[in-house]
């Protein structure tokens, strides 16, 4: 095997399988996250894209701020709140876009100030939100929107610190503030987690056979999530052909409409 090829495929993002998956009734079964939802809010990264290069915020874990943090740290107070995926429900990537655009309605019939669309992920990047950013809007306000969208937290961004704000809806997340650590990252390939420049990915599954098709499927799916949120040197625009199996140059197949992996748990394959 191509040397290449295998440290594409030992770097890929780490995403979940179904159980089961050379039987059809398992490529319909949803794993549950082995993290906890409290923790998914802990760790996320908001990442945007700045002249080449990515522009991510993320919580320092080992730096927590008593809560309440002191209001003289606060400026103006910045809101991540995302719309995808209400309460865990499996939702398409139109439906989630969609809900998105609400989102945004939503916020621009208040007197807020509009930011921008974030690509919220863990470190590894195994899922993916869009979270708009804005600002204008006290405490409960922020979240009785994000209520209305079925989000059990969100996040603020004033000055240096972030806090996690839970919106009541589910049990187990916290109130927690930390401090904001803001970063300039290349654009690497998003599908590796070992970031290497100039290193590509390597097409999961196959060609053949169908639990390797689907398999494929679901790869392709989380790449195109990934590639134009998170940018990627390697691909550039993202049109350049990826690694197939045994190393060779080529692409999945597609099947269907996969339901999308996120913070409640991996993919549901269709």
């Amino acid at each position: 095997m191509d040397p290449e090829f295998q440290r594409a495929q030992d770097a890929r993002v780490p995403y979940l399988s179904p159980a089961n998956n050379g039987d059809t009734d398992g490529r319909h079964v949803r794993m549950p996250s082995d993290i906890p939802l409290a923790e998914t809010y802990a760790t996320q990264e908001h990442t945007s894209l700045r002249h080449g290069m990515r522009a991510v915020v993320r919580a320092r874990l080992d730096r927590t701020v008593p809560t309440p943090a002191p209001e003289e740290f606060y400026g103006i107070t910045k809101w991540l709140i995302t719309a995808w995926n209400p309460l865990g429900g499996v939702c398409s990537l139109k439906q989630n876009a969609e809900r998105t655009e609400r989102l945004i309605a939503r916020i621009k019939a208040e007197p807020t100030i509009y930011g921008e669309v974030l690509a919220t992920t863990p470190p590894d990047r195994s899922w993916v939100e869009d979270t708009v950013v804005f600002a204008g809007l006290d405490t409960e306000s922020a979240l009785g929107i994000a209520r209305e969208f079925g989000q059990p937290a969100v996040t603020a961004w004033r000055d240096d610190y972030l806090t996690v704000f839970p919106t009541g809806l589910v049990d187990g997340i916290d109130e927690v503030t930390r401090e904001a650590v803001v970063e300039l990252r290349p654009q690497t390939c998003p599908m590796r987690v070992d970031d290497l420049d100039g290193a590509r990915c390597a097409m999961h599954g196959g060609p053949y056979g169908s639990r390797a098709i689907h398999a494929s499927a679901v790869w392709a799916t989380h790449r195109g999530l990934l590639l134009p949120r998170l940018g990627c040197d390697p691909c550039a625009d993202g049109t350049e052909p990826t690694l197939g199996p045994l190393g060779k140059v080529g692409g999945p197949i597609l099947i269907g409409d996969i339901g999308l992996a996120s913070r409640y748990g991996g993919y549901v394959w269709s």
